[in-house]
Formats: C-alpha cells, structure tokens, sequence
C-alpha cells in the first residue's frame, strides 16, 4: 500500500522538493537584490534539477513582491524550422502595442522606483532564436526585465546566447550533481521514511547525483518491487535498481547522436566496463569517439601509461544492457576476452575481469583463473564476488587458502553454517595449524552464538602449538574471543601479553590485528579509556599503512573500539566525526562486519548525548545489518536500543513493533555491552508509567555487567536508575565506579547521580554546566530543570530562569525526547516536527482519526503526539490549541 501510494505521489507531474541547493538559493536572492544584475542563468547537464531550482527562484521573486512571468523557450521551434520572436510574444504584446518590440514604449511592467523590473523565467534557453536574444540582451540592457533562465551544457545552439551568458550583469550558475548526504535526504524526504545506508550508497552510485535519474530510478524500482519496507527501514535488493520507461527513453535519445556504426563501442563499454583506448578504436574511428566525448557519452581516462575509455555515467550502461539479447551479451563478453588474453593480460586486475567475464558468458572458467580472480575481489572486499568465484571451483582444485577464503567470505555475508562448514573441511585438509583458519572460524562460531564450541576449539588447537610463537597467538586469539563473550577481564589477561608493536610472524597478522581490536574494547569496557583510545589509533594507524591485498580485516575494524573508548572518555563530538567517517569507508568498501558496529557504537554515542532520533535512525540500520549478517549480538543491541529510543520520542507504534531477540541468551553469549541489551524493555516500563518495573530491569542488568567487571554499561544502567528517581540508591556505586576509571563520562555520571541525590541547584547547576561541555545534553538538561525547579521552589526567580534557560539549550539538541527529568519543564515552543505537523491538522479541524488516515500512523500515536504537544504548548485539550500555536509557532497555521 505505501509503495502505491508513494508511485502516485510521486508520479512525473508531482513536484520534488528542493534539497541540496541552499548555496544556489543564496546566491540568486544576492543576484536579485544587488541592484546591479540583470539576469541569473542556471547552466548544467540534462537532469541535474536546473528548471526546479529556476521555479523555486521565481517562487522566491513572489515572496521578495516582485512580479514575474514565465516564457517557454521550446514553442520558438516548429517542424519547419525557427519562428523568430514567438516565445517572447506575450512579453512584447505587454511591453508595448501587439507586435511591437520597441523597449520605449509605456510598460504596465514598469515599477513605481523602475528598480524592480519584472523577473522573467525563461527554461530552456538555449532553445531561443538569435532575435529573441538580441531582444532580450536589450531589454535587460534597459532595465526593463530581470532574466531567470536555464541552458542545458553542450547544447547545440548554447553559442547564439553568448550576448546573454557574457554580460557582466547576468550571474551565471553551473549546476552539479547532489552529494550522497543530499541523495539520502532526498531520498528519505520522498519515501518519508529512514532508506538503508547500503542502499544509499547503491542509488548515489548508479544516478551520481542526478535527480532526474534518481527519481526515475526509484519510481521504476517502486514499480517492480526492488525497494522494500518492512515497516521501520526502506531497502533495495543489491542489483535490483531498475528504471522506467520514461528513463530508458530519455537516455535512447542521448545515445543517438552516436552512428549505428558507433554502436559496438558502447556496447562492449555497458558490458564491459572500462575498455583500453587502443581496444575502442578498433571498434570505433577516433574522430567518432572525440565527438561521442565532446556529447558527454563517454570518458576518456589517462590511468598511467594506460589509456581507458568508460561511460560517462552509469545510468547508460544500465540502458545499454537492457537493450541486449543474452546471446549478443555472450559474443561481446567472449569476444572481449580473447582480445585481452591475446594481448597478455599485463595489468594487475586482469585475472579478475577476465574470470567475470568468462562466468557472465559461459557461466565457467579456467579454476586457477578464478582463484586469482577472488584473491583480487576479497582485496577490495567483495565478498559476494569472493563467493560466486570460488562456488565454480571444483573441490579438486581448492586450496586450504581458498577454502579459508571462501569461508571468510561466506562468514561477511552472514551465511555462518555454510562458513563453518567449510572451514571445517579446510582444516581437515590441510588447514590444522593455519592461525589465520583458526581466527576466521572461532569468529564466525562467534557471531552465530556458539562461543563455548569457538573456545573448546581454539584450546584443541593450543595443545598441539608447534611452538612458543604459535602458542602465544592461540592465546590472543583466545583472548579475544573471551573478551567478546562477555569476560574483558579474563581476555585481557591473556591480550595484555600480546606485542602492541609488531606481530612475531607474518601468519600472526590478521589474528594480530584482531586481538589489538578487541582489545581496544575491553580496556574501554573495563574503564581503561585513556589507554584504549590510544591503542585504538596506533591499531588503526599500522592497520592502514599495511598491504591490504593479504588482510582479511578492514582497517574500519579499528575505528569500532575507537568511537566507544572517546565516547567513553567523554570525547562524545570528537567520536562521532570519526565514527561517521570510517561508517562511509567501510560502506565504500562493502566492510559489512565493520559498519555494522560502527554503526551500533554510533548509535549508542547519539543515545548518551541525548540525540535521540539520531540514535534511533542508527539503531535501526544496525538492526537491518545485523539482520543481514544474521549475528545475533548487534541484532539484540539494535533492537534494545531502538525500542528505547523509540519509548523516549513517544513513537509507540514504533516501540510496540520493536520485537527484542534473545532476551533469555545468558550473559557469556551476549559479550561486551551486551547487559545495556535491558534498556529497552526498562524505558518501555518508564514510557508506560512502571518506575519501580523499569528500576528492577535496570538494577539486574547493572549487577550482571558488575559480576562481568563491564564497568561502563554498569555506571549507563546505575544512571538511568538515577534518572527516574532512585539516585540516593546508586549515586555511591557511580561514585566507586568513576575512581576506578579514568572516563571524564564515568565521572559526570557520578556527579550527575550525587547531585540528583542531594537535591542541591547549586550542585545540579554545576554538573549540568559539566554535562553540556562534555555534549551529554539529556542529562545537561534534566539536572538544570532540577535545579530550575529547586530554585523556584525557594522563590529564587532569577537563578531559576538561568537554569531554565541551561534546560531549553540542551533539551533543544534532543530532538523531541520527553523523560521523567523534563516532563515537567518549561518547554513551551520546542514541539518535535512530527507534533508540530500533528498539531497544525488538529489545530485545522481534522479529528485523530482523520489525521491518523492522511499521516498513514495509527490513532494511539496521533493522540501520544497530541498529549505530548499539550504538554508542551502548556494546555489541557484541543481547546487553545490554534492560540498556542499562533503565538509560540506562528509559520505553522499559515
């Protein structure tokens, strides 16, 4: 139903909203202010939003009051040629007698000051005959007319507006693609709801930054169900984007400039990919391909000595592929492979293209060709290529190193039995004292929940070490794979031993970095947040600079421990910006396992600063990679955490849909964090009114991680007891816990918790100050409205509105949260925008049920909404609501 409803909504007449161009809007209202331009033309690409864009600049003209008319470019040309001066007719039949291009006659456009001329869109024109331009170039030149007009790049006829493009008076605009931030906004704007980061990524990468492209993209993709929803995250199938009809049209026409002869060259590119220059021209004059380049269809490239040819966006190639019959596809393929074996097949990626393209056409290839192949493909972690490579092997012809492969391989994709499976017949085979098998299958036994079998493993393994060396990093890898059950303390007495500096041996590596990994996040867990943020960046830094073509680990591997130990260490701003960019890299790479507890630890970062709908946006990505992953410990944090962010934004559909998995797991199989897997189920207690409920839940998930030595999620659990209410009983605790760490986090927690305690403004004063430098907000906020509240009690107004003042900065960073320590603020004005637009339809007349049906959510969650933004606006009913509305968010009712 959503998916319909989005296809109709967002049918080829709908209108997008405009994201990604507030520097272009800027710049335009400068334009048509200074006072000495006369016109502002948009240049740029088919489909980069050019005539959007130009609307919204006449729409901003409206607002400025000034008059505006629109002229259509495109009816100056019939079948037999140009009409000159037909687009400009309704303009001179307004500025003077019908049909008169005199400037000088009396104009109903002209101005009382003559200042504000009239502001003219013009779309498209490069379409304009050489007397309009003349015309127009005279008619700016007069200060009649201010010009909005968009040009397409390379357009044919662009040479005849160079009187128009040239004027020192005429600022000119050329438009590029949209980022990937912006696609995602987009994106989430249109579908109204949060996309996939791996999906993103997918549509950035196939449309660049186009929005025609994108949009059709996505329409076609609606239309043939390749984008999902499963009620919280929208997702596309890996491959699946397809266009529409409108798309395939469009770019149909661009193709045709090139020659029916020209046509195998962009054949063997969409198929192919990047082709040598000398491999193109024999398919292709080089006077055809200069003007294909100059048409903007394809790129030349100069990659060292080598030069390539590619399309110029991938939308074509998409095209192109459709256009093919199976059979044409399997000749180009073949044919393209004999062509580069003849010639040697020299450059370094060739094994694996030429292993693809075997596959593609024949569905087989040579089996030492396609170990090369996914050897190359893991390098750039690949996984799924590493999988459908090595799945053609015969068993024969497997190494132990391409078995270890493939298992590596199979474990990234969250197909954990068939990993195990095989890496169980590769140590059979030959793979008993392979350290790097050992590391990858205890892992993966791991991720699917069966620690205890990764143990027994790894200990039969020491009991046969061939000698010290071996033993020692069977021992780290024992380790690790304790500290991720659950016992940091126990892992770290055997990483502890491990050399910080350089692994003893060159199998020793990937088991190496791992342990550094893990250990990284045991010390953090176990309040050591100085050291592991140390070893964290020396981790990430070696991990780096090695040769990534003999790793299995991503370098995004290290970031994981380094955003939980600065968050811990009380470097919340510092851990985000380093956590959102290794989130990109390891996307960028298809690092599956790493992005998925970057995103989880970055989730949990946004949760403690009070950023709560950034947390819940994260959770739920972690949930779906984890999902993916099948890997159950992120599945059962993801799930935890979103369901608590979920309760705090008053989302209740979304809290009741939230379904949490292994809630009776025991605690070794949860591993590090694993305890803060309650906070869930406690806030939706605390959102259903059960303190004492949610107390019990949260003080049995504080003593577990105690008995766990996990110090971290013991001091997070102590204090969310002492945010509803049970200070006095724990602030001591938090106290014992913050000396024996070294987190300035650990610490404001203790602080936070002893003021709460004590009921002292002064004291909550000084700790929210504390709280707010460190980006903690949601506690900042709650510890000033305690203390506001104090101070009013004692008749102190001034202090009060100091400490009020504190709350509503802090609150206003926590994006509609409401907790048991600011429900009674004063937060008049700060409705989240899901209550503003619940209350501007209420506020309109529409009952809840009517408001449910045109929002798509149910009726308990309009009326939450509604309770919360009476609460907030300080009135009881419906009634006031258009008042309060008025006066706190005048905008909204119009």
């Amino acid at each position: 139903m959503k998916a319909r409803q989005l296809m109709k909504r967002n049918s080829p007449a709908g209108r997008w909203p405009l994201i990604g161009r507030d520097d272009e809007m800027r710049f335009f209202a400068y334009s048509l202010t200074d006072g000495s331009s006369r016109g502002f033309v948009i240049c740029g690409p088919a489909g980069m939003g050019k005539t959007r864009l130009a609307e919204e600049c006449i729409q901003e003209a409206r607002n400025l009051e000034r008059r505006v008319m629109t002229v259509r470019a495109d009816e100056t040309r019939e079948a037999s040629g140009v009409i000159h001066l037909t687009a400009l007719l309704p303009l001179l039949q307004a500025d003077g007698e019908a049909g008169a291009a005199s400037i000088s006659a009396p104009s109903p456009f002209a101005s009382a000051d003559e200042l504000s001329p009239p502001v003219i869109l013009i779309d498209d024109m490069h379409l304009l005959d050489p007397a309009s331009v003349v015309l127009l170039r005279q008619m700016m030149d007069a200060g009649k007319v201010f010009i909005v007009g968009t040009i397409r790049s390379g357009a044919a006829s662009g040479d005849r507006l160079e009187p128009i493009v040239s004027a020192e008076s005429v600022r000119r605009l050329d438009l590029s693609g949209l980022n990937e931030a912006h696609v995602a906004e987009l994106v989430e704007n249109v579908l109204g709801g949060p996309v996939g980061i791996r999906s993103i990524h997918q549509l950035y990468d196939t449309c660049k930054g186009n929005v025609f492209y994108l949009r059709e993209l996505l329409l076609g993709s609606l239309t043939n169900g390749a984008i999902t929803y499963d009620g919280h995250l929208w997702d596309i199938a890996s491959g699946a984007l397809t266009g529409t009809p409108r798309l395939v049209d469009l770019i149909a026409d661009r193709l045709a400039v090139a020659a029916d002869t020209d046509l195998p060259v962009l054949e063997e590119l969409a198929v192919c990919g990047v082709i040598a220059l000398q491999d193109a021209e024999r398919l292709c004059s080089a006077p055809a391909l200069s003007a294909m380049e100059s048409a903007g269809l394809i790129t030349v490239t100069q990659d060292g000595r080598r030069t390539t040819v590619s399309l110029s966006h991938p939308v074509y190639g998409e095209v192109i592929r459709g256009q093919l019959s199976a059979e044409r596809r399997k000749e180009i393929l073949l044919a393209h492979v004999e062509r580069v074996t003849r010639q040697g097949s020299r450059r370094s990626d060739d094994p694996l293209r030429l292993a693809s393209w075997q596959l593609l056409a024949t569905g087989s290839a040579e089996p030492q060709l396609l170990l090369q192949a996914a050897f190359l493909a893991r390098t750039a972690h690949d996984y799924a290529h590493v999988v459908g490579l090595l799945s053609t092997v015969p068993a024969e012809s497997h190494s132990m190193q391409s078995r270890l492969l493939l298992g590596e391989s199979l474990s990234a994709l969250g197909r954990s039995d068939e990993a195990e499976s095989v890496f169980r017949d590769a140590q059979e085979n030959g793979g008993g004292q392979s350290l790097s098998l050992l590391r990858a299958r205890t892992v993966n036994l791991f991720n699917a929940g069966r620690p205890d079998e990764a143990l027994a493993i790894n200990e039969a393994a020491a009991q046969h070490a061939l000698d010290q060396k071996w033993l020692q990093a069977l021992r780290v890898n024992e380790g690790a794979v304790r500290a991720l059950s659950g016992d940091p303390v126990a892992g770290l007495q055997l990483l502890n031993a491990m050399d910080s500096e350089a692994p003893p041996c060159a199998e020793y590596v990937d088991v190496w970095l791992f342990g550094l990994s893990i250990k990284a996040a045991a010390l953090a867990s176990t309040g050591k947040t100085l050291e592991a943020c140390d070893l964290a960046r020396h981790a990430y830094s070696i991990h780096v600079d090695m040769d990534q073509s003999t790793l299995h680990l991503h370098p995004t591997t290290q970031a994981c421990p380094l955003v939980l130990a600065l968050t811990e260490a009380g470097q919340l701003v510092q851990a985000r910006e380093i956590g959102r960019k290794a989130l990109t890299d390891s996307v960028r790479a298809g690092a599956a396992v790493p992005q998925m507890w970057i995103t989880l630890f970055l989730a949990r970062n946004e949760s403690i600063a009070g950023r709560y709908r950034q947390a819940q946006r994260l959770y739920l990505e972690a949930v779906s990679l984890a999902r993916w992953q099948k890997s159950r410990l992120p599945l059962i944090l993801g799930e935890s955490g979103y369901l608590m962010t979920s309760c705090i934004l008053g989302d209740v559909d979304l809290a009741d849909k939230a379904l949490i998995s292994g809630q009776e797991s025991t605690v070794s199989m949860l591993g590090l964090h694993g305890h803060e897997r309650v906070t869930g189920t406690a806030w939706r207690e605390i959102s259903q009114g059960n303190l004492k409920s949610a107390r019990k839940i949260l003080a049995e998930g504080a003593a577990s991680a105690r008995r766990a030595g996990q110090l971290n999620s013991e001091s997070l659990l102590l204090t969310e007891i002492s945010r509803i209410g049970w200070a006095r009983d724990v602030y001591g605790r938090l106290r014992e816990i913050a000396d024996q760490t070294d987190g300035r986090l650990a610490e404001g927690r203790a602080r936070f918790s002893a003021a709460m305690a004590s009921g002292s403004p002064e004291a909550l004063f000084t700790v929210s100050e504390y709280l707010e430098n460190m980006g903690v907000h949601i506690l900042a906020a709650e510890a000033a409205n305690s203390a506001a509240k104090h101070w009013r009690e004692e008749g102190d107004g001034r202090r009060a509105a100091a400490a009020n003042q504190m709350m509503k900065r802090n609150i206003d960073q926590c994006e509609g949260a409401l907790t048991p320590g600011t429900s009674d603020a004063e937060r008049t004005g700060v409705l989240s925008s899901r209550e503003r637009e619940i209350a501007q339809l209420a506020a309109q007349g529409n009952s809840s049920q009517e408001i449910a049906a045109i929002l798509t959510l149910s009726v308990r969650t309009v009326d939450n909404h509604l309770q919360r933004a009476y609460r907030k606006l300080g009135i009881g009913s419906r009634k006031g609501l258009v008042e309060a509305l008025r006066r706190f968010h005048p905008g909204v009712l119009g």
